[in-house]
């Protein structure tokens, strides 16, 4: 969908409409202003009008998508208040994990660290985590590997039977030629 920007007036191609904190809407691609759409109430009167554009007018940020999950922040709330507890850490990291939220769990330890620069316990948190990430990564590739093992196999079976039907012709070839001269040896003694 090609919609017009109220700031630059450029034609920007959205896929779909952005929930905006000022209501739907997207972000403009050229400038980067985020432009609210009006948008009928549940009633059928139309939306309240948008706030000024100095107020909306930025650029998208990061921490538009980096909202925390309620139960993975919840659970660093914990963390936080029984610190030195190594259970609650280990819960919060197999909790990201399984909820894919990893990137937040990692963000609350690298704002805490950037915090507390000499948290030896906060770095080992840290670490585990990443530990933990990494050896799921490691099982996902091993867990894809068969397939192309399985592949190389049927490669490797397919260009055997090639070869071996490729020697068969040449040996064909060399005992018609050797029988050929044979036949011609046998007639020249004769």
């Amino acid at each position: 969908m090609k919609v017009e920007c109220s700031n630059c007036k450029a034609l920007v191609e959205i896929p779909a409409l952005t929930m905006l904190p000022q209501g739907a809407g997207f972000y403009c691609t050229q400038c980067g202003h985020a432009n609210v759409m009006a948008v009928q109430g549940a009633a059928g009167s139309p939306a309240p009008p948008p706030a000024p554009a100095a107020a909306i007018s930025r650029p998208f940020s990061r921490e538009d998508i980096l909202k925390p999950n309620a139960t993975i922040h919840e659970i660093w709330r914990v963390c936080l208040a029984n610190w030195s507890d190594e259970k609650l850490h280990a819960r919060l990291i197999e909790t990201a994990v399984h909820r894919r939220e990893v990137e937040m769990a990692g963000r609350y330890y690298k704002d805490y660290i950037a915090e507390h620069p000499g948290d030896a316990f906060a770095v080992r948190m840290r670490d585990r985590l990443i530990a933990r990430v990494t050896a799921d990564m490691h099982k996902t590739l091993v867990a894809e590997r068969p397939r192309s093992s399985a592949m190389l196999k049927w490669i490797g079976w397919t260009l055997s039977v090639i070869i071996f039907v490729v020697m068969l012709a040449v040996v064909v070839k060399l005992v018609r030629a050797r029988s050929s001269i044979n036949s011609s040896l046998v007639e020249k003694a004769g």
